[in-house]
């Protein structure tokens, strides 16, 4: 049984000098199973550009059992970006075995972060791994480059933020006041712009540029430019690429800091296709710009109207699914199918990924319908008639025929905005077994009473 973390602030926070190398240690005192991190490195020559931070992570003895796997996600804050993390697991630390299956690599990159997974090695000894953030480079408006590790609760890797502090760079900031977008609500977007010094936003065409991941594009039907006092002068800007692409050309440049907003734009799926909640990042690059930012938002499509129950080939459940925790591939009778994401173990119960899941039991794309508010997602499963839906962050499950019912599990959106359901309590009023091979670390998934 692996401890459990208190759940103690860690908070790292380094302000560094242009040329001065330092190197710090910083522990959480609390607790007797608390984590500790030491930074070395040295400040960036130059306030524009790139530089590099080492990253020591260390675990007490014994908080991870043999073959037993635990994940943290590394999140940057917006106008920050990294090009790779290199990890480094010893096979020792001082005169005993690292309590980690001892490795090198490059951590696996999402959208704005990437993903560390460890393995025990059945040691008693502490754990150690270490980090090599490469190519870390920030926009005009961060002052502080921020790290956040997220874990599930009670991971050996607490979720807390991390500042790995680097000098101000100079040209404009920009900021938005809208995260989420739900095509349902008709969400629009404002982006505003903030000169750190006079002329810092260049004339000419292509000044700022805003880029949209397909299948997204802009709707600028609504959009409004909103100049202050300032002298800057900013034409009506102009959709390229598809609709993809928002051109910002200045026309004339300020004499003093000057600011300028964009309000009223909206983003579309361009292949009305889109069915699930998703993040996604806005590139901002262009003439005023050296560099490429990227600013994380999470899009929400719009949600279908229901079907009516259906007993088409796609609702047809295969007669036995076979998962394996940690494997990115699943069994459906005779098939070996892939998955983008590997089923877990948490606090004793099964995760499988919620596509998965619906498909073993024969449940349609169509009848799979997501929700997003500000208590979070909300994902629910439709099959003959019968719906469950679980909320993120609750134990209740909603059922059409039984009412609220409280789980001993809730869902998990991870921090890649996947879904993954407790599998015992979604199977069971769908008229199926889940059973779980503990010698073969396997879930069976087979429809009740059968073979």
């Amino acid at each position: 049984m692996k401890k459990v973390l208190s759940p103690t602030l860690l908070l790292l926070s380094l302000f560094l000098g242009m040329g001065m190398p330092i190197s710090a240690n910083v522990s959480i005192p609390s607790a007797e199973a608390a984590a500790a991190i030491s930074v070395v490195s040295a400040a960036p020559e130059n306030a524009n550009s790139p530089f590099n931070r080492r990253v020591i992570i260390e675990v007490p003895s014994g908080s991870l059992n043999a073959d037993a796997q635990e994940s943290a996600y590394l999140r940057f804050d917006s106008g920050v970006t990294v090009q790779r993390v290199v990890y480094s697991i010893p096979a020792s630390v001082g005169s005993s075995p690292n309590l980690f299956v001892s490795g090198a690599g490059l951590l696996p990159q999402s959208e704005n972060g990437f993903t560390l997974t460890v393995t025990g090695s059945g040691s008693y000894g502490g754990g150690m791994i270490v980090l090599d953030l490469e190519g870390i480079s920030a926009n005009s408006s961060v002052h502080d480059v921020r790290l956040r590790v997220e874990a599930p609760p009670g991971s050996i890797f607490y979720a807390g933020p991390a500042t790995l502090t680097s000098p101000r760079l100079v040209d404009y900031a920009v900021s938005t006041r809208t995260a989420i977008v739900n095509q349902d609500r008709s969400d629009t977007i404002a982006f505003s712009f903030a000169e750190m010094e006079k002329g810092a936003i260049k004339t000419g065409i292509g000044s700022i540029n805003l880029h949209l991941p397909e299948p997204l594009i802009w709707d600028a039907s609504s959009l409004k430019v909103t100049t202050g006092k300032d002298e800057i002068r900013v034409a009506d800007p102009v959709l390229t690429d598809g609709n993809r692409t928002l051109r910002i050309d200045v026309q004339k440049a300020s004499t003093t800091p000057s600011t300028f907003e964009l309000s009223g734009l909206a983003i579309r799926d361009g292949s009305n296709k889109l069915t699930d909640p998703f993040a996604f990042a806005v590139t901002l690059d262009g003439a005023s710009r050296p560099g490429v930012e990227r600013i994380p938002m999470r899009f929400a499509p719009k949600k279908h109207p229901p079907q009516p129950p259906t007993t088409s080939t796609s609702e047809r459940a295969t007669p036995k699914t076979v998962f394996t925790i940690g494997k990115t591939e699943y069994t459906a009778g005779d098939k070996r199918n892939p998955l983008d994401y590997a089923p877990f173990l948490h606090n004793g119960r099964a995760y499988l990924p919620v596509r998965a899941v619906a498909e073993a039991m024969g449940i349609a794309p169509e009848n799979i319908h997501w929700q997003s508010g500000p208590d979070g997602f909300r994902v629910t499963l439709s099959k003959g008639g019968r719906q469950l839906t679980l909320q993120e962050n609750s134990d209740q499950l909603i059922d059409s025929e039984r009412g609220p019912v409280t789980m001993d599990a809730q869902m998990i959106l991870t921090p890649a905005n996947r879904v993954f359901l407790p599998l015992r309590w979604i199977a069971e009023p769908f008229g199926f077994d889940a059973s779980y091979d503990e010698a073969r670390r396997q879930v069976i998934l087979k429809p009740a009473g059968g073979q």
